[in-house]
């Protein structure tokens, strides 16, 4: 039975030993031993502080926009990695999706400038400076073991993206006489059903 935190106010703040629990767990089915310091310290920091607005998550903010150039190739660098390692987790794009710059910013101060950025159980975990040394250093696999799977299911709608274009408006962001579509984003796209059904 989990012995409840409250506070000044009678709210709960949390359970005990709840952080000591997930930590038992990561180390009996993820080879927490084999991992090194730096990746347990990690760990062991994102699973305190995990944000159960996407619990147990492993999320990528990119952008496929080539006007922002310099982005942009990062953005395919990190998400090459990310592939290579055969693991599943969610982009989002803030070039198809606007609202996820909005987003972004709301957890990191001008996010949306300093794409791409990895963010586990909802923790920061760094840009594609800091992807990229911690697979030189080979520390990434170990860090990513519990999001590997045998085989990644792709949507066949969306292909990943999540976003499809809009089937009222085509894509012209145009509604009935003429207005404004209430469907679709600024870019006439719409969330995937597929998606957000399996969800």
């Amino acid at each position: 039975q989990q012995h409840t935190i409250l506070g000044r106010t009678g709210t709960i703040r949390g359970y005990q030993n709840t952080v000591k629990k997930k930590v038992n767990s990561y180390k009996l089915i993820n080879n927490y031993s084999q991992l090194s310091s730096q990746v347990q310290k990690i760990v062991e920091s994102e699973i305190e502080n995990e944000d159960n607005s996407f619990p147990g998550k492993l999320v990528v903010y990119t952008t496929s926009s080539i006007k922002m150039r310099e982005m942009f190739e990062h953005s395919r660098l990190t998400m090459g990695i990310l592939k290579k390692h055969k693991i599943e987790f969610e982009e989002r794009d803030i070039f198809i999706n606007p609202g996820y710059a909005s987003e972004l910013n709301e957890r990191v101060q001008d996010g949306h400038d300093n794409l791409p950025l990895v963010f586990l159980r909802g923790c920061l975990l760094g840009n594609w400076e800091r992807i990229v040394e911690l697979e030189d250093e080979g520390d990434l696999s170990g860090l990513l073991e519990e999001f590997k799977r045998e085989s990644i299911i792709t949507c066949l709608q969306c292909r990943g993206k999540r976003f499809t274009l809009c089937l009222w408006c085509q894509g012209t962001k145009k509604g009935l006489l003429s207005l404004k579509c209430s469907v679709c984003n600024k870019n006439g796209l719409q969330p995937c059903f597929e998606c957000n059904r399996a969800e």
